[in-house]
C-alpha cells in the first residue's frame, strides 16, 4: 500500500490511494481545521510569555538522592523514589513538592530538575554514578 495523499476541493478534503480509489473525508476538514486554530492559539500564548510547560504532573514518580542530614532513610549513593505532590508557579522560581511516601516532602526548583532531582531513573542512575566516580 503506498502513502496517502491529500487533496482539497471545493472545501472538502479527499484521501487518494494509489490512484486507484478516491476517498472523501468529511469530517477531516473539520479537526483538520480546529488543529490549526489550537496551534495558532499555542503559537499566541508562547509569545505572550503565558504558554508553560511543565517538567512533570503531580502524581508522577521522580528520583532523587537528596534528604535531610540524619534522616532515617539517608544513606549515601542511592536513589530515592518520591512522588510529585505539587506544582507551585511563582513567576520567577517555580517549584515542585515531592513525598517520600512517609510524609516528608522537599521542595526543588524547577532549575534542580536534572540536578538533584530527576524524572527518568536512567538520568537518575547515571548522575549517581558520576558522583561515585
Amino acid at each position: 500500500m503506498e502513502r496517502l495523499t491529500f487533496e482539497v476541493h471545493d472545501g472538502g478534503l479527499f484521501v487518494k490511494e494509489s490512484d486507484i480509489k478516491t476517498f472523501y473525508v468529511e469530517d477531516e476538514v473539520m479537526h483538520t481545521g480546529n488543529a490549526i486554530r489550537r496551534l495558532a492559539e499555542y503559537e499566541d500564548l508562547e509569545e505572550q510569555g503565558r504558554l508553560l510547560i511543565l517538567p512533570c504532573a503531580v502524581g508522577d514518580t521522580v528520583y532523587t538522592n537528596y534528604s535531610m542530614q540524619g534522616w532515617r532513610f539517608r544513606k549515601e549513593k542511592r536513589l530515592y523514589e518520591a512522588k510529585v505532590v505539587f506544582i507551585g508557579l511563582n513567576g520567577t522560581d517555580n517549584y515542585i513538592n515531592i513525598e517520600f511516601g512517609d510524609g516528608h516532602i522537599f521542595q526543588f526548583k524547577f532549575s534542580d530538575i536534572g540536578k538533584t532531582v530527576f524524572i527518568i531513573r536512567e538520568k537518575a542512575e547515571a548522575a549517581l554514578k558520576e558522583l561515585t566516580n
